[in-house]
C-alpha cells in the first residue's frame, strides 16, 4: 500500500497538472464540443421542454390517442347496439304475440287476474 506525501508539494503539482491535461483532453474531444455548443444545448431544451413539459406533449398527445381510440370503440359498440334495437322494435311492432312475450319475459307483466309463479334454481 502506497502512502501518499500530501505534504509535499511536488506531488500536488504533478497532481493538478495531470487534471489540467485531462481537462484539456476532455475538451479537445469531439462530443464534448459537440454537446457544449449552445445551439445544441438550445435544442436539446427545447426537445425535452416538447416532448415531456409542455402542455402539449407527446406524453399528453399519446393519452388522447389512446382516449379517442376508446370514444371510438364504444360509438361503434353503441351503433351495433342501436342496429339491434331497431331491429327489435320493428319485429315488436309487427307482431302483437311478440310484443306481448317481451313485455311478460322482460317486465314480469300479467293480465289482470293472473298469478306468476318465481322458481329460483340453486
Amino acid at each position: 500500500m502506497a502512502v501518499k506525501n500530501l505534504k509535499n508539494p511536488s506531488t500536488a503539482k504533478g497532481q493538478k497538472r495531470s487534471t489540467l491535461s485531462s481537462m484539456k483532453n476532455l475538451k479537445n474531444n469531439r462530443w464534448f464540443k459537440v454537446s457544449t455548443n449552445k445551439f445544441v444545448v438550445a435544442t436539446m431544451f427545447f426537445l425535452v421542454w416538447m416532448m415531456f413539459i409542455d402542455d402539449n406533449s407527446w406524453l399528453m398527445l399519446h393519452e388522447l390517442n389512446d382516449e379517442i381510440e376508446e370514444l371510438e370503440t364504444g360509438i361503434d359498440y353503441y351503433s351495433r347496439e342501436l342496429e339491434i334495437n331497431k331491429k327489435e322494435i320493428n319485429e315488436l311492432e309487427s307482431d302483437p304475440s311478440l310484443f306481448e312475450k317481451f313485455a311478460r319475459e322482460k317486465y314480469w307483466m300479467v293480465r289482470p287476474g293472473e298469478e306468476i309463479y318465481l322458481i329460483e334454481v340453486e
